[in-house]
């Protein structure tokens, strides 16, 4: 999970961005039961095309990315917010600077759903052993929970007894 900054009026992706994408799109490729959100904001300030066009364009501009660098688009949910959610009042323009993003986070019941559809092979074991331990992508403590729980029912010798 992270944020991706932007340039004013743009959802053009610059070096630091693409760089902090081929690092999540290498944690993803290695999680194909991660669902995650990919949500675009804009800072308030009016436009011409208006801010949940930009919004919007700035997920999708991520979300193309990613895919551009192996991930699977039906693990992206790319949704334009806005000014909706803005992390700083803009009260001078260093507030509209991280207003300007797109962030990623794990979407937990539909990643959840996925992991428990998972069937048992070597592939699944290692990834699932990675996630219960807390060792990919910031997984929060119930996703942990749902891997060890997976990994006990297919007769791993995992947590607490």
């Amino acid at each position: 999970e992270g944020s991706i900054e932007f340039a004013a009026c743009s959802d053009a992706l610059n070096t630091d961005a693409k760089s902090t994408l081929e690092d999540v799109a290498a944690q993803l490729r290695d999680m194909p039961y991660a669902r995650v959100s990919v949500e675009g904001h804009a800072d308030s300030a009016p436009m011409w095309m208006g801010n949940q066009a930009l919004s919007e364009g700035r997920a999708g501009r991520v979300a193309t990315y990613l895919e551009h660098l192996g991930v699977p688009r039906n693990q992206l949910v790319p949704i334009g917010f806005a000014a909706k959610c803005l992390l700083v009042p803009e009260l001078h323009s260093e507030g509209n600077v991280v207003n300007r993003r797109v962030e990623l986070h794990v979407l937990q019941q539909e990643t959840a759903e996925l992991l428990r559809s998972m069937l048992p092979s070597e592939e699944n074991f290692r990834r699932l052993t990675l996630l219960a331990a807390g060792l990919v992508v910031a997984p929060s403590v119930g996703l942990r929970h749902v891997a060890g729980e997976i990994l006990t029912s297919w007769g791993a010798d995992w947590g607490p007894k």
